[in-house]
This record gives C-alpha cells, sequence and structure tokens, in this order.
C-alpha cells in the first residue's frame, strides 16, 4: 500500500487531502474527541476525499455540481466510484433498525442523518440517534479506511473493523479484482 500512499502524497492535487484526511481519521478513531466528535470528523474527511477525486483529481462533477449535491449523494457519487458497497451491513442492528423507521436509502442517508442530527440543533431528530452514535462513528471509520486503502491501491486483506473476529483474521477489500485507481489514471 506504501507505493500508492505516495502517489497520492507526490500528487499537488493529492498532498493536503492525504494529510487532512489521515490527520481526521486519527483524530477520529483515538476516541479522544467523543463518539459524536468522531462522526463528524469522519464525514468530513469522507467529503474532502469526494470533493478531492470526484471534482478535481477525475474531473466527474463540475465543482457546482458538486456544490448541488446532498452530502449523501456526496459520498454516494464517492464510494461508487471506487466500488465500494453502500449498504448498512445487518451487523450494525441500531443503524439497520434506524434505516427502516425513517427509509434511508443506504448507508450514506445514515451517517449524513446522524452527523446533521448531532450539528444542526434545528434538525428535526436533533438528539434523537444518540443509541446509534456507536454504530455510526465505526461505519464511517470503516467507510474512510476503505476510501484511503481503494486510493493507495491496496488489493489485499485487511481487518474489518465491522465485524467480530479473531486477532488476525482478514478479508478481501471489496474492489479486490477491479483495476487500481492509480493505474486508470
Amino acid at each position: 500500500m506504501f507505493p500508492g500512499f505516495m502517489v497520492r502524497w507526490n500528487s499537488e492535487v493529492w498532498r493536503r487531502p492525504t494529510q487532512t484526511a489521515i490527520y481526521w481519521y486519527l483524530s477520529s478513531n483515538s476516541g479522544r474527541r467523543g463518539v459524536d466528535g468522531g462522526i463528524v470528523l469522519t464525514q468530513t474527511a469522507l467529503e474532502l476525499l469526494s470533493w478531492t477525486y470526484t471534482v478535481e483529481d477525475r474531473g466527474l462533477i463540475t465543482k457546482d455540481g458538486f456544490k448541488r449535491l446532498t452530502a449523501s449523494d456526496r459520498l454516494r457519487l464517492l464510494f461508487a466510484s471506487l466500488d465500494i458497497p453502500s449498504v448498512i451491513p445487518a451487523s450494525l442492528a441500531k443503524l439497520t433498525a434506524l434505516q427502516k423507521g425513517w427509509n434511508w436509502r443506504d448507508a450514506m442517508d445514515g451517517l449524513t442523518e446522524v452527523r446533521n442530527s448531532i450539528v444542526h440543533p434545528e434538525h428535526k431528530q436533533y438528539g434523537k440517534y444518540e443509541k446509534a452514535f456507536y454504530e455510526a462513528w465505526n461505519l464511517g471509520l470503516w467507510y474512510l479506511e476503505m476510501v484511503l486503502l481503494r486510493l493507495f491501491d491496496h488489493h489485499g486483506d485487511y481487518g474489518n473493523r465491522l465485524v467480530s473476529r479473531g486477532l488476525g483474521a482478514v478479508v478481501e477489500v471489496p474492489w479486490a479484482d477491479k483495476t487500481p485507481s492509480n493505474e486508470a489514471a
């Protein structure tokens, strides 16, 4: 994975977003900012990476088009472009129940709704998703890990934080059989 990281690090377009996203990932993952703070940091990092990948790097959408997208659609565009699944895993029972109750299309709706309920006091669900904060935080971190692994062209195994596993248990990344993102450039 290190060579893929260096490709991004040596790019004018990618150096600062890579550094910032990793900083926010580490801050969120440490838990020192609280689970709610971690949710906000994680989504902020994902939106930064979405902007950088879809607008600045790949030109998949214009700046104005990106700005008009909802936060969930910004994430959806990134994940679809990188072959990262958008479903809420069944193992996340609280988020799955909320998805059914609120008719969220996918994990992107869930992550952004939970985040909005934290940062916007006028949000209709302000303070109502607290029982799902841990799952949303963990899912957001998983998505950030997947995006970074994909951007760094990792095509092997990883430890999936969303499933109970023994020490050393790994699974293949979702895009293992796809063309690496740097090679497509």
